[in-house]
């Protein structure tokens, strides 16, 4: 049987119409989001915040871009799940976001089901137990 968690997932994108509309499609679903609207800003709510689950990162962030606000929140807390969102999906794009240390990535514009996809898919990996993201549609 699936199970439905109380969720935290921090949304950390430069983009204000970008949250609002994963804000749009997850309204329904069980989970907390966060938002930080640059990179420095995104460490801060990880070294605030400790029961996140999952970080959503914009590769493209002002001030620290996602790449190195990834690396520096890997060395607060190593097992943190980080997937990049990128517009690129150029296969040395994904190269490059895979060797930073994320764990997966997802192309804009972000599609709803291939999202909770890949969430299920980084969540189950990381976590070695049965953590699903359902959808309360």
């Amino acid at each position: 049987t699936l199970q439905i968690y109380e969720n935290i997932i921090s949304f950390l994108m430069n983009y204000y119409t970008s949250y609002k509309y994963l804000i749009r499609i997850l309204k329904n679903d069980r989970i907390s989001i966060l938002q930080a609207v640059n990179g420095l800003e995104a460490i801060e709510i990880v070294k605030t915040t400790p029961d996140i689950d999952l970080i959503l990162m914009d590769i493209r962030m002002p001030v620290l871009d996602g790449f190195e606000a990834t690396k520096q929140i890997k060395l607060l807390k190593p097992d943190l799940p980080v997937i990049a969102q990128t517009a690129y999906a150029f296969s040395s794009e994904k190269e490059k976001i895979l060797q930073a240390g994320f764990n997966d990535y997802i192309t804009k514009p972000i599609e709803y089901d291939k999202l909770l996809t890949i969430i299920n898919k980084v969540m189950n990996k990381v976590k070695k137990l049965n953590w699903w993201f359902i959808p309360n549609c």
